[in-house]
């Protein structure tokens, strides 16, 4: 993750956070009309739609934030991110946040995603885990995972 990629999932955040359905526009009325008439017969309508929309873009900007704070072993951000996040979070390449800290060698981030739960040994899509990131002080490690 780029500090573009951030401000650029931040900005889309922004903009998704006032959506509201029943004002997007389409090429065509009538698809607009057969869109939100098959969305209002879901459970919760349009609003839940609207919701649903507004919690996955802020979801997938805070997690922007958590590479970024991993990637530059920024130890403040990521003691205050949601455990959840710094547990489940994962790229498009199957990389978490721990991947991102081992391979900048930021082994006092990898201590703190270590402490609030975060997985060491979740492989990504080349099948490597955090462990494999070829930058990483073997020494720093063994101090972490305490073996």
């Amino acid at each position: 993750p780029s500090m573009n990629c951030e401000l650029v999932l931040q900005i889309v955040h922004a903009i998704l956070n006032g959506l509201d359905m029943r004002s997007c526009k389409a090429s065509h009325a009538a698809d607009k009309a057969r869109l939100l008439d098959m969305v209002s017969t879901c459970p919760g309508g349009i609003d839940a739609l609207n919701e649903n929309v507004r919690m996955v873009a802020a979801q997938a900007a805070e997690e922007a934030v958590i590479f970024r704070a991993a990637e530059s072993g920024h130890c403040a951000v990521l003691s205050v991110a949601s455990a959840e996040l710094l547990q489940t979070a994962v790229d498009a390449r199957g990389r978490t946040p721990a991947h991102f800290a081992a391979k900048g060698n930021w082994t006092a981030a990898l201590e703190v995603l270590c402490a609030r739960g975060a997985s060491l040994m979740t492989q990504a899509c080349g099948y490597n885990t955090s462990l494999h990131c070829h930058d990483v002080d073997v020494g720093a490690w063994m101090a972490i995972v305490r073996w």
